[in-house]
Protein backbone atom coordinates (compact mmCIF):
# COMPACT_ATOMS: atom_id res chain seq x y z
CA UNK A 1 0.00 0.00 0.00
CA UNK A 2 2.74 2.39 0.64
CA UNK A 3 3.69 2.72 -2.75
CA UNK A 4 0.22 2.84 -4.18
CA UNK A 5 -0.70 5.51 -1.58
CA UNK A 6 2.34 7.79 -1.52
CA UNK A 7 1.08 9.66 1.64
CA UNK A 8 1.92 6.88 3.52
CA UNK A 9 5.31 7.14 3.76
CA UNK A 10 4.87 10.40 5.36
CA UNK A 11 3.06 8.61 7.96
CA UNK A 12 5.21 5.58 8.60
CA UNK A 13 8.10 8.15 8.38
CA UNK A 14 6.46 9.66 11.57
CA UNK A 15 6.07 6.79 13.27
CA UNK A 16 9.64 5.40 13.27
CA UNK A 17 10.24 8.86 14.44
CA UNK A 18 8.06 8.26 17.31
CA UNK A 19 9.05 4.89 17.90
CA UNK A 20 12.83 6.22 18.21
CA UNK A 21 12.15 8.99 20.72
CA UNK A 22 10.15 6.57 22.70
CA UNK A 23 12.92 4.19 22.86
CA UNK A 24 15.45 7.24 23.27
CA UNK A 25 13.57 8.40 25.97
CA UNK A 26 13.19 4.75 27.81
CA UNK A 27 16.81 3.71 27.54
CA UNK A 28 15.60 0.14 28.82
CA UNK A 29 16.44 -3.18 27.76
CA UNK A 30 12.67 -3.68 26.99
CA UNK A 31 12.98 -0.16 24.28
CA UNK A 32 16.22 -1.39 22.88
CA UNK A 33 14.86 -4.88 22.32
CA UNK A 34 11.55 -3.54 21.03
CA UNK A 35 13.81 -1.52 18.49
CA UNK A 36 15.98 -4.30 17.83
CA UNK A 37 12.55 -6.70 17.16
CA UNK A 38 11.71 -4.04 14.42
CA UNK A 39 14.93 -3.57 12.77
CA UNK A 40 15.16 -7.15 12.31
CA UNK A 41 11.47 -7.52 10.91
CA UNK A 42 12.25 -5.01 8.44
CA UNK A 43 15.70 -6.82 7.18
CA UNK A 44 14.19 -10.16 7.22
CA UNK A 45 11.38 -8.35 4.95
CA UNK A 46 13.98 -6.65 2.65
CA UNK A 47 16.65 -9.10 2.26
CA UNK A 48 15.13 -11.15 -0.64
CA UNK A 49 15.28 -7.40 -2.72
CA UNK A 50 18.41 -6.59 -1.33
CA UNK A 51 20.39 -9.68 -2.51
CA UNK A 52 18.87 -9.44 -6.11
CA UNK A 53 21.94 -7.99 -7.65
CA UNK A 54 23.88 -11.58 -6.21
CA UNK A 55 21.28 -13.96 -6.90
CA UNK A 56 21.29 -16.18 -9.82
CA UNK A 57 17.52 -17.54 -9.63
CA UNK A 58 16.16 -13.93 -10.34
CA UNK A 59 12.95 -14.28 -12.84
CA UNK A 60 11.98 -10.69 -13.78
CA UNK A 61 10.76 -8.64 -16.49
CA UNK A 62 14.19 -6.24 -17.11
CA UNK A 63 16.49 -7.87 -14.76
CA UNK A 64 19.89 -9.32 -16.30
CA UNK A 65 22.30 -11.44 -14.56
CA UNK A 66 26.25 -11.68 -14.86
CA UNK A 67 25.64 -14.78 -17.42
CA UNK A 68 23.06 -13.31 -19.29
CA UNK A 69 24.73 -10.09 -19.43
CA UNK A 70 27.75 -11.88 -21.57
CA UNK A 71 25.43 -13.59 -23.15
CA UNK A 72 24.31 -10.21 -24.69
CA UNK A 73 28.07 -9.30 -25.41
CA UNK A 74 28.64 -12.57 -27.21
CA UNK A 75 25.35 -11.68 -29.30
CA UNK A 76 27.40 -8.38 -29.89
CA UNK A 77 30.66 -9.88 -31.13
CA UNK A 78 28.55 -12.48 -33.38
CA UNK A 79 26.46 -9.79 -35.19
CA UNK A 80 27.75 -6.19 -37.41
CA UNK A 81 27.25 -3.57 -36.09
CA UNK A 82 24.20 -2.50 -38.23
CA UNK A 83 22.77 -5.45 -37.51
CA UNK A 84 18.73 -5.93 -36.90
CA UNK A 85 17.90 -8.49 -34.19
CA UNK A 86 14.17 -9.16 -34.27
CA UNK A 87 13.05 -10.63 -30.82
CA UNK A 88 9.93 -11.33 -28.58
CA UNK A 89 10.82 -9.53 -25.37
CA UNK A 90 14.89 -8.90 -25.30
CA UNK A 91 14.39 -5.99 -27.56
CA UNK A 92 15.54 -3.08 -24.94
CA UNK A 93 18.17 -5.52 -24.02
CA UNK A 94 19.48 -6.13 -27.12
CA UNK A 95 19.63 -2.57 -27.67
CA UNK A 96 20.93 -1.75 -24.29
CA UNK A 97 23.56 -4.33 -23.83
CA UNK A 98 24.64 -5.47 -27.33
CA UNK A 99 24.45 -2.21 -29.14
CA UNK A 100 21.98 -3.39 -31.76
CA UNK A 101 19.08 -2.24 -33.15
CA UNK A 102 15.94 -4.33 -32.45
CA UNK A 103 12.41 -5.17 -33.94
CA UNK A 104 9.35 -7.21 -32.23
CA UNK A 105 8.09 -8.49 -35.69
CA UNK A 106 5.53 -10.85 -34.11
CA UNK A 107 2.12 -8.65 -34.77
CA UNK A 108 3.39 -8.43 -38.49
CA UNK A 109 1.28 -9.87 -41.42
CA UNK A 110 3.16 -11.91 -43.58
CA UNK A 111 3.24 -9.41 -46.21
CA UNK A 112 4.31 -6.95 -43.41
CA UNK A 113 7.28 -9.10 -42.97
CA UNK A 114 7.86 -9.81 -46.50
CA UNK A 115 8.14 -5.91 -47.65
CA UNK A 116 10.45 -5.36 -44.56
CA UNK A 117 12.69 -7.74 -44.54
CA UNK A 118 13.16 -6.96 -48.66
CA UNK A 119 13.55 -3.02 -47.40
CA UNK A 120 15.91 -4.22 -45.24
CA UNK A 121 18.38 -6.20 -47.09
CA UNK A 122 18.05 -3.58 -49.77
CA UNK A 123 19.60 -1.64 -47.63
CA UNK A 124 22.51 -3.93 -47.26
CA UNK A 125 21.51 -4.71 -43.51
CA UNK A 126 22.57 -7.57 -41.99
CA UNK A 127 19.36 -9.44 -40.44
CA UNK A 128 19.07 -11.42 -37.23
CA UNK A 129 16.26 -13.42 -35.11
CA UNK A 130 16.69 -14.38 -31.49
CA UNK A 131 14.22 -17.08 -30.99
CA UNK A 132 13.56 -16.07 -27.35
CA UNK A 133 9.90 -16.86 -26.78
CA UNK A 134 6.67 -18.59 -28.11
CA UNK A 135 5.40 -16.39 -30.47
CA UNK A 136 8.68 -16.36 -32.34
CA UNK A 137 8.06 -19.41 -34.06
CA UNK A 138 5.64 -17.43 -36.17
CA UNK A 139 7.91 -15.33 -37.01
CA UNK A 140 10.52 -18.02 -38.30
CA UNK A 141 8.02 -19.98 -39.99
CA UNK A 142 7.14 -16.76 -42.24
CA UNK A 143 10.51 -16.20 -42.84
CA UNK A 144 12.04 -19.68 -43.61
CA UNK A 145 9.22 -19.22 -46.71
CA UNK A 146 11.33 -16.71 -48.40
CA UNK A 147 14.93 -16.65 -46.87
CA UNK A 148 17.42 -19.26 -45.20
CA UNK A 149 17.29 -19.25 -41.64
CA UNK A 150 20.90 -20.40 -40.23
CA UNK A 151 21.86 -21.31 -36.71
CA UNK A 152 24.59 -19.40 -34.80
CA UNK A 153 24.47 -19.36 -31.20
CA UNK A 154 22.49 -20.89 -28.47
CA UNK A 155 22.76 -18.18 -25.79
CA UNK A 156 21.44 -18.33 -22.27
CA UNK A 157 18.94 -15.36 -22.66
CA UNK A 158 15.13 -15.25 -21.10
CA UNK A 159 12.66 -17.30 -23.16
CA UNK A 160 9.71 -15.36 -22.79
CA UNK A 161 5.96 -17.41 -22.61
CA UNK A 162 2.70 -15.60 -24.36
CA UNK A 163 1.31 -13.95 -21.47
CA UNK A 164 4.08 -13.58 -19.37
CA UNK A 165 7.20 -15.71 -17.60
CA UNK A 166 9.99 -16.93 -18.37
CA UNK A 167 10.29 -21.01 -20.13
CA UNK A 168 13.20 -22.91 -19.32
CA UNK A 169 14.60 -22.89 -22.68
CA UNK A 170 17.98 -21.70 -24.56
CA UNK A 171 17.36 -18.52 -27.03
CA UNK A 172 18.44 -19.52 -30.74
CA UNK A 173 20.14 -16.58 -32.59
CA UNK A 174 19.31 -17.01 -36.39
CA UNK A 175 21.09 -15.58 -39.41
CA UNK A 176 18.40 -14.64 -41.81
CA UNK A 177 19.93 -14.88 -45.26
CA UNK A 178 18.35 -14.69 -48.83
CA UNK A 179 17.15 -17.98 -49.71
CA UNK A 180 19.67 -19.99 -52.54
Amino acid sequence: LIAILPVFYVCVAYGLVEAWRWCAARRSAAAALLLFGCALLLSARSVRTLALPWRQDVITFGHVSAEQRQAFEMLQRMTPSDAVVASMLNGGAIELHAGRQSVHPAPWTAKEMQVWSDALYARGRAFYVLDDGEEMGVVLARLADAYSLRVVARLGLPYFAVGGGNLPRTAVLYRVEAAP
